[in-house]
């Protein structure tokens, strides 16, 4: 959830701060809140995914909390959404 408000927020999707709201609320539960992969490796598991369609993926953003739309989006735009900072 935050990589995918991460990556809507350096797009300019997702309202700035709902990502820092998100891991809030997850470590306050002592959910994780980071991922160690790499953007690769989150690429490939992606393509897996039941969402993806013949060039890329549809995502599920927000635009804010308790707001949320589909996003079609293309590989090398996915990789340049999670790769900007996203999977840190």
């Amino acid at each position: 959830m935050v990589l995918a408000a991460r990556a809507g927020e350096g797009a300019g999707l997702t309202e700035p701060g709902t990502a820092d709201r998100i891991a809030a609320l997850l470590q306050k539960y002592n959910l994780p809140v980071a991922d160690t992969h790499s953007i690769d490796a989150i690429v490939d598991a992606m393509q897996a995914d039941k969402k993806r369609t013949a060039d890329g993926m549809k995502l599920v953003l927000l635009r804010k909390i308790g707001d949320s739309f589909i996003d079609p989006v293309d590989l090398p735009t996915l990789r340049t959404m999670f790769g900007g900072g996203a999977c840190k």
